[in-house]
């Protein structure tokens, strides 16, 4: 006769139990650090798109306009040159993700950052990347007094 061991109804609902309960948290904390990380990858590429557009401004020694437009599926950003406002000079291939934009705690639909060859930006102040469950911000004059 063999002596067979097996696991009871009971056992089996209690490790299914605590699987999901671990399982739930640890997607909880995933999903929080790829909100947190796509944010990040945002304020960089607007950096980067800030900064780019000032060196464009000082080394073409003319004004540089660069336009952040909100639609359903994140922000766009185009240069713009305002002697010709039709004449893209860059139009990003990535956009922003879906976040909420603000200018100095004002929400933003749009919004146009006009880079004089001088060197100087209109408008200045802090921009806030915002999610429901995070926010970034960017201080401008901090960003540009690195240079």
């Amino acid at each position: 006769m063999t002596n067979r061991r097996a696991f009871t109804l009971l056992e089996v609902m209690l490790v299914v139990a605590i699987l999901s309960i671990a399982g739930g948290a640890i997607y909880w904390r995933l999903d929080r650090f790829v909100a947190h990380h796509r944010l990040e990858t945002d304020a960089s590429r607007l950096r980067s798109a800030l900064l780019h557009a000032r060196a464009l401004a000082l080394c073409s020694r003319s004004d540089i306009r660069l336009v952040l437009k909100s639609s359903k599926t994140g922000w766009s950003l185009e240069l713009q040159q305002p002697e010709d406002p039709a004449a893209e000079l860059v139009k990003w291939p990535t956009t922003l993700g879906r976040c909420n934009l603000f200018l100095d705690d004002t929400p933003a639909e749009q919004l146009v950052f006009q880079f004089y060859s001088s060197g100087h930006i209109h408008p200045t102040g802090t921009l806030r990347l915002q999610t429901d469950t995070q926010k970034i911000i960017i201080s401008l004059p901090q960003l540009f007094k690195q240079l």
